[in-house]
């Protein structure tokens, strides 16, 4: 990921932006599709690994996670609908001595796009994840609990295999 933009209420009722340029994570995996559409919903699974992921604490980690995923999506032109979800576990890391546990995070994602032509779609949909509360020293420092945010992409294909996307997450 390269650069991220996020919106959210503040507690006094006020709108909170923040973006961030930096890189953050660079993963590989793989996409396998079980069943093609036609006649039946199209059925993928997947799977990530995070080979470089610079944290929040200003260290950066290798091999810290991955993920599994399966997705299904069926299309009524010029619509898609479509569901994703899956399961990413992360390494728990050593901090200043501390130990650091990152919860797991199971994920559903399902959403609606818009083909506009055969370049762009447009896609949104809300994004819940519910996650373990995370640890330092095997003590709770936050809640567990479930998040949601609405999403809203714009995709551009340059070609039948490439594409830019542009993510902005509604919080």
């Amino acid at each position: 990921m390269l650069y991220t933009s996020a919106s959210s209420l503040d507690s006094q009722g006020g709108i909170r932006k923040s973006s961030d340029s930096n890189f953050a994570e660079a993963s590989l995996g793989f996409a396998y599709e079980i069943l093609e559409e036609g006649t039946s919903t199209s059925v993928s699974i997947a799977s990530d690994l995070v080979v470089v992921d610079k944290n929040g604490f200003d260290r950066t980690d290798y091999f810290s996670g991955y993920t599994l995923s399966m997705s299904m999506y069926h299309t009524v032109d010029p619509v898609v609908f479509s569901l994703h979800s899956g399961w990413r576990h992360s390494s728990d890391r050593s901090v200043n001595g501390n130990k650091v546990e990152i919860p797991d995070t199971f994920f559903i994602n399902p959403s609606l796009t818009f083909l506009v032509n055969p370049q762009v779609s447009m896609a949104f949909g809300p994004d819940i994840r519910y996650r373990n509360a995370p640890a330092v020293n095997n003590r709770p420092v936050d809640v567990t609990g479930t998040d949601m945010r609405g999403v809203f992409n714009i995709t551009y294909a340059v070609s039948a295999d490439s594409r830019f996307f542009s993510k902005q997450l509604l919080t």
